[in-house]
């Protein structure tokens, strides 16, 4: 069973990985900190995620939910089209909007399963 550490950790290497794509645009140095400052923040609560002692018990929700990555895409594409241009943030806000219809789907269907 994999923790839930090592998805937290996977978006701050991920959010690495676009902070470094982004010298390659020749960026301000606020946006290329900035953006490499989340990532550490993300990478740190991954860490203390993995630090933190699992829970035993029943679980309501899913152990993955791919349409939590979406909202989580979604929103970068977002904040990241703010940065450049309008047809990214126009995309990212059609990923956020079908990722909270499928998190409002998985809602809906653990609240039917729980009884």
């Amino acid at each position: 069973m994999t923790r839930a550490w090592a998805y937290v950790a996977l978006w701050g290497v991920m959010l690495a990985v676009l902070a470094i794509v982004q010298v390659a645009f020749d960026l301000h140095g606020l946006q290329f900190g900035l953006a490499i400052g989340v990532a550490a923040v993300i990478l740190v609560i991954g860490g203390l995620q993995f630090l933190r002692p699992p829970r035993e018990g029943i679980r309501a929700l899913p152990e993955n939910s791919y349409a939590t990555l979406m909202v989580a895409v979604g929103i970068l594409m977002v904040a990241l089209g703010i940065l450049f241009g309008q047809w990214l943030y126009l995309i990212g806000a059609g990923v956020l909007v079908l990722g909270l219809g499928g998190v409002a789907r998985e809602l809906l269907a653990a609240r039917r399963s729980a009884g």
